[in-house]
Formats: structure tokens, sequence, C-alpha cells
């Protein structure tokens, strides 16, 4: 029984952190897309004198610390997935990964 409960929390931990992942993806998206408009908008006034060099330097550290959020939350739902799968047993299907000959045979 120790084992069944395992696998359940896995699950469903898995499953938590997908839905979880799902609604901040949401949010980094919208960070990186602000991020780069700022960092394009610092950049006329700059051309224009009207911001300094460290203004748009510290707008491009924003928009890679937000595109590098977004992208470990990408992974981080990737995984997720796969964890997902595991716990369900669909991991092997899902990786197109055929059986041993032994499982086959145990399996019988």
């Amino acid at each position: 029984m120790n084992a069944f409960r395992q696998v359940e929390e896995g699950t469903r931990l898995a499953w938590n952190a997908k839905e979880s992942l799902a609604k901040q993806k949401v949010f980094l998206k919208e960070h990186v897309d602000a991020s780069y408009d700022t960092v394009q908008a610092y950049k006329k006034q700059f051309g224009l004198g009207q911001r300094t060099l460290l203004d748009v330097l510290n707008t491009e550290n924003e928009l890679f610390e937000a595109r590098r959020s977004y992208i470990t939350a990408e992974y981080d739902s990737l995984l997720a997935d796969y964890r997902i799968l595991n716990a369900t047993g669909g991991l092997l299907n899902a990786l197109n990964v055929q059986q041993p000959a032994e499982w086959q045979a145990n399996n019988n």
C-alpha cells in the first residue's frame, strides 16, 4: 500500500506543478513582452539623449532575466509532463521505447 501512496502522491505533485506552471507562464510571457518593449523604448530614448547607457543595459538585463525565467518554466512544465507520464505508466509508450522481451514475458 505504501508504493500506491507514493505513486499517487508523485502524480498529484506533478499535476499540481503542471497547473501552477501553466498559470505562471502566462505572466512570465507578459513580463518578457513588456521587458522587450521597454528595451526598445529605452534604446530610442538613448538615441535622443534622454536615457543613459546604464539605463539601456539595465533593461537589457531585465529582458534577459525575464526570458530565462520563462524558459525555465517551459522546461519545468515539460518535466512535469514526463513525471505525469511516468507515474501513470505511459512514459515508455510516449517515448516509443520497446519493452525488453524479459518484461513482456513477465506481463503474460
